[in-house]
């Protein structure tokens, strides 16, 4: 690498898990929560990751738009695969997903081999919907 080229930032992703009717409020709302948690701006997330089967929901799309960020389709079969790093667990998605926590777990599968979890995940609800938020990526990039 030249002298005058930076190295490219390792990928800081924020996961989502979600039910179908929610909203991109609701998708905010926790993605604005999950940064406050992990005490960083929205800037520093290079990425989005959610479910294959959501990635195409009209709210998803608009989620990237509004943030300005790629979003990164994962396949349900491919969850289990980081399961041993994901930090919190729910019972119903575990046996539903094969991980127990479809945020983090996609959050992890797009960051990368050597990723971890940054901010675990944090859910909203409404009467209606629920959506979850995590982010994952390497050590040294909340630093």
């Amino acid at each position: 690498m030249a002298p005058h080229e930076t190295q490219p930032h390792a990928p800081l992703i924020a996961g989502f898990g979600m039910t179908r009717d929610v909203s991109v409020d609701i998708l905010l709302d926790v993605f604005t929560e999950t940064l406050k948690m992990a005490k960083l701006e929205a800037g520093a997330i290079t990425g989005l990751a959610t479910l294959a089967i959501h990635a195409d929901l009209p709210v998803c799309r608009e989620l990237a738009t509004r943030l300005g960020l790629e979003l990164h389709a994962v396949e349900d079969a491919d969850l289990a695969q980081v399961d041993d790093r994901v930090i919190t667990r729910s019972e119903r998605i575990l046996k539903r997903f094969g991980t127990g926590s479809v945020a983090e777990a996609a959050a992890l599968l797009v960051a990368g081999p050597d990723a971890r979890i940054l901010a675990p995940r944090l859910r909203a609800q409404t009467a209606r919907c629920s959506a979850t938020c995590a982010l994952a990526g390497s050590a040294g990039d909340t630093a």
